[in-house]
């Protein structure tokens, strides 16, 4: 059988597709962009209700949908049980209810965990080409490994919604199509995102990561107001590369401007190329990366290998918290046991950046916010974090934690030592406070 009858022989519908669903299921979504579209979602409702003990593992949602529907989910809660890595602003108030069960870890690990995990998968790729290959498009993350690996042990299913308005992007990016059992050609456009514009804060702790960085560098950086604000002042730089979990949203204009060329990169690690996991923005951002050479994506276990990461010389990590604590811990994922966001490749870049010849990690928030009610100041440096709060970043892999009132050094500090600098960061409205805590706690004395 030739490719093309293969692949015929397999269309179907979205019905189709989800009556392949068993009792005790877990069912893996594709991550971001690469996830499948809602009449997927709706033909899965009607299937859910007919079906015991599944599990649906998501990633990083972007549609609105009944998965995130804390009335339908209650009603399936003997049928489904849904079980994201990630909360944003689709899924978190699931979270609060209690229908989500967190299910994440650090993202070099992702592909090995769903296919641990996943008996049935489905996501977004290209239409076949001359070859009978398709392309994960815009997001590879665990997309292609998972798969493969997974094949090795219960994988049963694997649906490839055929969106022919999903760009092909290089990197190792391409499966043959006997690797799937079902394909549902489906054409929608990709979930387009704008750019964050950078308040005042973001802008003077911006100008602080500008000053850590350097002509050469490898940076690594997510989406936000901070990043918008640091990518506003990259103008001045040259020779910059990229080897990210994202793609920066500002990719086209730094490449453009002739700041990221990546010619600094060992020639072994896509010198000359901006590499990442996934690529989420613009339509404009979609046809840049579209077969451009430039631009390589793989999966997030090798972008986030620490081992891959810490070859890159004068690697420059960035990314953001919601508190850190006066001895270094930094949570980037919840308050408490409330999930806001996930651990990402946060961890992944953390380590690799602190052993790549003259790297640094950055880790970025605001010294506090005010709260609008009751006008008190609600600090991000805390001697102790809320009950419950998960650490993304152990303290003995801290290096600089950055708020609008400066850049903390804590590499190679000792205790005391980093309580002062972290002191020294804080609001100053907050400051005293603070002192007196770790005096009473013991960190100082």
């Amino acid at each position: 059988m030739n490719w093309k009858d293969y692949y015929t022989n397999r269309l179907m519908n979205f019905d189709e597709a989800v009556n392949l669903i068993q009792d005790g299921d877990t069912v893996q979504i594709g991550f971001g962009p690469g996830s499948p579209s809602v009449p997927f979602f709706d033909a899965f409702l009607n299937r859910a209700k007919t079906l015991k003990n599944v599990n649906v593992m998501d990633a990083m949602p972007t549609r609105k949908m009944w998965l995130y529907d804390p009335e339908i989910m209650k009603e399936l809660e003997d049928h489904i049980t849904y079980a994201p890595m990630f909360a944003n602003a689709f899924n978190r108030h699931m979270f609060s209810t209690g229908l989500a069960k967190f299910n994440g870890g650090i993202a070099d690990y992702s592909d090995i965990r769903v296919a641990n995990a996943a008996d049935y998968f489905i996501l977004q790729v290209t239409p076949p080409n001359e070859h009978g290959m398709v392309n994960v498009g815009t997001c590879n993350m665990y997309h292609k490994n998972g798969i493969i690996l997974g094949r090795k042990n219960h994988l049963r299913t694997v649906i490839a919604q055929v969106n022919d308005q999903m760009p092909y992007v290089n990197g190792d990016t391409w499966m043959p199509i006997s690797l799937f059992d079902g394909f549902v050609e489906y054409s929608e456009p990709i979930p387009e995102y704008g750019r964050a514009t950078p308040d005042e804060i973001s802008k003077i702790i911006g100008g602080h990561v500008l000053n850590l960085i350097e002509d050469g560098c490898t940076i690594q950086m997510g989406a936000g107001t901070i990043t918008e604000a640091v990518v506003a002042g990259l103008d001045s730089f040259k020779d910059l590369g990229c080897h990210s979990e994202m793609l920066p949203m500002a990719l086209q204009d730094l490449v453009e401007k002739g700041v990221m060329t990546n010619i600094y990169k060992p020639a072994h690690l896509h010198k000359g190329k901006s590499v990442a996991s996934f690529c989420l923005g613009s339509r404009a951002m979609y046809n840049y990366v579209a077969s451009n050479p430039d631009v390589e994506l793989y999966s997030s276990s090798y972008t986030n290998n620490p081992n891959i990461i810490s070859q890159l010389p004068n690697m420059r990590a960035i990314n953001q918290a919601i508190f850190v604590d006066l001895t270094g811990q930094i949570c980037s994922e919840g308050v408490g046991h409330q999930m806001v966001s996930g651990p990402g490749g946060q961890l992944d870049f953390q380590i690799g950046a602190c052993f790549s010849e003259g790297g640094i990690a950055m880790t970025l928030c605001a010294a506090g916010k005010r709260d609008k009610k009751t006008g008190e100041i609600r600090s991000s440096i805390v001697t102790n974090l809320p009950v419950g709060t998960p650490i993304t970043v152990p303290r003995t892999l801290a290096d600089r934690i950055i708020t609008e009132y400066g850049v903390a050094e804590l590499r190679n500090k000792n205790l005391e030592q980093r309580v002062h600098a972290m002191i020294a960061i804080a609001h100053p409205d907050l400051r005293d406070k603070l002192l007196f805590e770790a005096k009473k706690v013991g960190l100082l004395h």
